[in-house]
């Protein structure tokens, strides 16, 4: 088990938490005249200290909440001001708002927040800076005219507060605790719901996936382990072109420092975002509002090999009361990882990368301006370029081989929102995006190029909506969210000097989305705080396959304050792959035998005809969500939140296995299927044409000798919609913080269990449970961690487990071992411990990820033939311990 497996393995290293005790003192409250003149000289600095300032300036008592304060700056106050109105000009643009209870005490909140459930609040009164919690009840409401509605993941409607969905939100400070360099690496490591498998640099060897077609050697988010190709993953809410031949989003072109927080939607949203969102949505929110430079250095490199990394950034920003400007550069390289510095995969031939290096430049820019009140542009820019590198040994050829791809981004959004009324508003913007990825080498041992393949997927996107009040309800304001959407498509592929694939297609949407609040505050009774219905539908039209209807329901219950019980249903679809569609550049035909018991010879001659298929449907899916989140207001610094999920997802996109056609006898379930006495002789010519242009296309004949003289029958094996698969499970998290000493201490364990994850070929044959085996999703994945900081400090400690795993390649079957690893950050504020005002706003940071070097368990040839690497790569990690080092200084 786990838990014994930590006592065994690290029980001198790991200290057991024996209490966390929640200290709560209240400081005494000094009522007072808001309406009183009072001198402030407050400068512009963190939010957290300007509060204080302020509540020592005015002499009221402040409550925050810590993790809602972190990152943020205040604004410069100065001369004699009414306390509100200072505390206005102090929060402006930082995105929160305050709230004055009746005994004067000033609580910060987000809008529409309920700034008393799950978190812990920290006072900045006079006398102290103490842990308390609150009933807010009464008193007066303020929320700052600036303020914006924030549009959460999985909506377009503004300010509904919580959602049905379950929503993973990680906001910077939390992604630089956990002490990962990259976006990658952040999705990879510190999200259990995120499949390793599927493309990825770490599975670049491996032919399983898509891995193997991953020419710019990305990375891309594979919730649930269904595919890359089923998760949507969205730059601040728009969709981003393609990489590896059109199959993923490359998030590994995303730089960490541009990013303000990541949202991962973990259920099916094709109701809002259309195709793509079954697995989930993943949505990363750049940074929009800064105020300053910001500069940052981090070194590291591992302590067993040659790996190495080294990353700089650095970002100018100036916000002004009606815009704002960033602009942000990163530069990152790493050095790759020789197969021969790992044991498990010592002995490949060498020279082989296990890992590959990079070199990568990111420049983003974002920019806000209101034209008045009531109209507002924005525009944000994202280019990123990345050149991999990674030697290999070939095994068929004794060739030595230097791959050299680059693949570069281009993302920009321009828009405008219009405020129509007091509570309707207006966004009409435009997205351009495309992904270039040149596949290119050399031949070392014969100085030659190779691999000159180039793939260049295109998106333009038009986007218009509109969301508002439509009626008022007893428990509150019904709210409406409607629009449209067009967008264009293009695929450019040019692959080892083939005939150019040129696909593209249209596709129109119509979407709507309606908020209903049966049970609000006003008419709240025993057993219904609050209940909430949505209901959404979205409607596209393709231009190559068809269109495609897509509802999804959620429900939204709060028996007692500090409870939701929440549900949601919903179709999703994913449309097919210009991968999949195109017929050029994979096709081919040739008559085989086929055993027939009843024919004379005991066989009889068909023509067979494999590879994509241009006629293929979308892949769709149901899915079910049940979650429960528990934040009570007696127990404020507690919140725990279950999820179960359960997919169904089918018409998914497979090629029938060739191999049984040459050893099954006609009627076999894996070959009935696809047989016919019938000559589809349209298909036969169709495939004779592309033949004709495209080499390797026959099975070793040549045109004149395919035909329908003599066959018997026809099979067709190309792509088909034929497969399905059914999962589910549940996720969960938990999180508690207290005052500890002179700072804050929180633990945090978050994870997800699979109870089943069914895999089925084809409706004729079996359902195949593949959960907990070798390169499949395992049962169990968790991380849990505890962390401690005040303003000068601040420590990090993460366990990360996935469970055992089974190898049935082998007879008998072979047991894999679970893994465990641990991840320690800390951090310095170096101002606040020097007590320097030139190094105010300066941090130094160290990671160790994988503490103690534990390496993968051994998995038997888990990649290609020759390479001798011997661990999952879709489960495991090879790198090993890394260390790195990071300053960070911002003026």
């Amino acid at each position: 088990m786990f838990f014994e497996s930590i006592r065994n393995k690290h029980k001198k290293y790991i200290v057991s938490v024996i209490s966390l005790v929640a200290a709560g003192v209240s400081a005494p409250v000094h009522a007072q005249q808001t309406d009183e003149i009072v001198d402030f000289d407050i400068p512009a600095q963190k939010l957290s200290n300007a509060l204080k300032s302020y509540g020592v300036a005015a002499d009221r008592q402040v409550l925050f909440a810590v993790n809602l304060v972190r990152g943020k700056q205040a604004n410069a106050v100065s001369g004699e001001l009414q306390p509100n109105v200072a505390l206005d000009r102090l929060l402006m643009g930082s995105g929160l708002a305050y709230e004055t209870t009746a005994s004067d005490v000033v609580v910060i909140k987000t809008v529409q927040q309920d700034a008393s459930a799950g978190q812990t609040l920290r006072t900045a009164s006079v006398e102290e800076d103490d842990a308390v919690s609150i009933t807010i009840s009464e008193g007066e409401g303020h929320v700052l005219p600036e303020l914006e509605e924030i549009i959460v993941t999985g909506t377009n409607i503004r300010g509904v507060g919580a959602s049905a969905s379950p929503v993973l939100r990680f906001d910077r400070e939390e992604i630089g605790r956990s002490g990962n360099t990259t976006v990658a690496d952040f999705m990879q490591r510190a999200i259990p719901q995120n499949f390793a498998g599927g493309a990825s640099q770490d599975t670049s060897f491996v032919d399983r996936g898509n891995s193997i077609i991953n020419e710019g050697l990305g990375t891309g988010v594979n919730l649930r382990g269904l595919g890359a190709d089923s998760t949507l993953v969205l730059l601040n809410g728009r969709r981003m072109a393609s990489s590896g031949f059109g199959t993923f989003v490359d998030i590994s072109q995303i730089p960490l420092s541009a990013i303000d927080r990541i949202d991962v939607l973990t259920d099916g949203a094709s109701a809002i975002y259309g195709s793509d969102a079954i697995g989930g949505v993943v949505n990363f929110i750049l940074r929009d509002d800064y105020d300053g430079a910001e500069t940052r250095l981090r070194s590291g490199i591992v302590t067993d090999g040659r790996l190495s990394e080294f990353q700089a950034a650095q970002a100018l920003g100036k916000s002004w009361d009606t815009g704002n400007v960033l602009l942000s550069y990163e530069f990152f390289t790493r050095k790759p990882l020789d197969a021969n510095d790992r044991a498990l995969t010592e002995g490949s031939p060498d020279p082989f990368d296990v890992l590959p290096g990079q070199d990568r430049h990111s420049i983003f820019f974002t920019a806000r301006q209101e034209l008045s009140s009531n109209v507002e542009v924005f525009g944000t820019a994202l280019y990123s370029d990345r050149t991999a590198e990674r030697r290999s040994f070939s095994p068929f050829t004794g060739n030595v081989l230097l791959g050299e791809p680059e693949s570069t981004d281009i993302s920009a959004s321009l828009g405008t929102n219009i405020a129509l009324s007091e509570s309707w508003s207006a966004e009409l913007a435009g997205t351009y995006s495309r992904n270039k990825t040149v596949g290119a080498g050399i031949v070392i041992t014969e100085n030659r190029p190779f691999n000159a393949n180039e793939t260049i997927f295109t998106s333009w996107v038009v986007d218009a909506k509109a969301d508002g009040d439509i009626f008022e309800l007893p428990g509150g304001n019904a709210k409406l969210a409607i629009g449209g959407q067009y967008r264009g498509e293009e695929f450019d592929s040019r692959i080892f000097g083939q005939v150019p694939t040129l696909l593209d297609r249209d596709v129109f949407a119509a979407f709507g989305e309606v908020y209903i609040p049966i049970v609000g505050e006003a008419n709240s009774r025993d057993g219904v705080q609050r209940l909430e219905l949505t209901a959404a539908v979205r409607f596209e039209d393709y231009s190559d396959f068809g269109s495609t209807t897509d509802p999804k329901l959620g429900l939204l219950w709060t028996p007692v304050d500090g409870i939701n019980l929440r549900g949601t249903w919903g179709i999703s679809f994913r449309a097919p792959l210009f991968r999949e569609l195109d017929e050029l550049s994979f096709n081919a035909i040739g008559p085989i035998d086929v055993l027939d018991p009843s024919a004379p010879g005991g066989t009889i001659p068909i023509i067979l005809v494999a590879g994509n298929n241009g006629d293929l449907g979308p892949e769709t899916a149901e899915t079910w969500t049940v979650g429960v989140d528990f934040a009570p207001e007696q127990l404020s610094v507690l919140n725990f939140s279950l999820t179960y999920f359960d997919i169904a997802y089918e018409d998914r996109i497979a090629e029938p296995d060739f191999l049984p056609f040459f050893i099954s006898p006609i009627d076999d379930p894996l070959v009935a299927p696809f047989v016919s006495l019938t000559i589809d002789q349209a298909l036969i010519d169709q495939r004779l044409a592309l033949a004709a242009v495209t080499p390797g296309a026959l099975f070793d004949f040549t045109a004149g000798q395919v035909g329908v003289a003599g066959a018997q029958g026809f099979a067709d094996v190309r792509l088909q919609n034929l497969a399905r698969t059914d999962i589910n499970g549940v996720d969960f998290s938990a999180a508690y913080t207290t005052e500890a000493g002179s700072g804050e201490l929180g633990v945090t364990f978050a994870g997800t269990y699979l109870f089943s994850f069914d895999n089925q070929a084809l409706a004729t044959t079996p359902v195949e449970d593949v959960l907990g085996r070798v390169f499949n999703p395992p049962e169990l994945r968790f991380r849990t961690g505890a962390s401690w900081s005040n303003d000068a400090f601040g420590a990090n400690i993460f366990v990360n487990h996935v469970d055992d795993l089974v190898d049935i390649r082998t007879d008998p079957a072979t047991s894999i071992d679970s893994w465990i690893t641990v991840d320690l950050q800390v951090n310095l504020n170096l101002g606040e411990v020097l007590e320097s005002d030139l190094l105010n706003d300066s941090q130094i940071d160290v990671s160790v990820q994988n503490l103690f070097d534990d390496q993968p368990p051994f998995v038997q040839d888990a990649a290609l033939v020759g390479t001798n690497f011997n661990f999952d790569p879709e489960n495991h990690d090879i790198l090993g311990r890394f260390i790195s080092i990071g300053i960070t200084k911002s003026f």
